[in-house]
């Protein structure tokens, strides 16, 4: 990134590459963590690196390591809010705008029952819903409420575990 500054680096979906560090002594576990501290000792050196920023993205930053939060490593937190309601019923009519849609599914209620999730979370459901629908009828597929299940159900699970760690 120095040789070629001005440079951006954006990591996006961090929490992928840099989660909370364990006493993990599996070789996976003992790999993440060295490489945690890896970036950490990188990225305090990026002061040097004039004209290059470094910019990351995540939408569950409770699984990201600690350390990631300290002063010098991002200097600048921006938390965006997750949409509200109207907004995700708008992320569900986009997402699914060019798909055969069959007369029980209802966007506004599939928008009451992603509170607190992000446009992503919701395009995945939309695409997981698209999926199922194709899977089980191929030549005439149609999506169907059920089909929206498995991925919402799924990701209800995710944050169920964020929110207990975070406890």
């Amino acid at each position: 990134a120095k040789q070629a500054a001005p440079s951006i680096i954006c990591f996006d979906g961090i929490e992928t590459l840099f989660p909370e560090r364990t006493n993990n002594n599996s070789q996976f576990g003992s790999t993440q963590n060295r490489l945690t501290g890896q970036f950490l000792a990188e990225i305090a050196g990026i002061e040097e690196l004039n004209g290059v920023t470094v910019l990351a993205a995540t939408n569950r930053p409770k699984l990201l390591d600690k350390a990631l939060f300290a002063p010098g490593v991002f200097d600048l937190k921006i938390k965006m809010p997750s949409p509200d309601i109207n907004e995700r019923e708008e992320i569900f009519r986009l997402a699914l705008r060019d798909k055969p849609l069959a007369d029980d599914v209802n966007l506004e209620g599939l928008a009451v029952l992603t509170e607190e999730m992000t446009g992503g979370d919701i395009a995945f459901i939309c695409r997981s819903a698209a999926l199922e629908a194709v899977k089980e009828n191929p030549e005439e597929f149609m999506i169907m409420r059920k089909h929206f299940m498995p991925a919402l159900e799924s990701l209800m699970k995710n944050m169920n575990k964020d929110k207990e760690k975070e406890a």
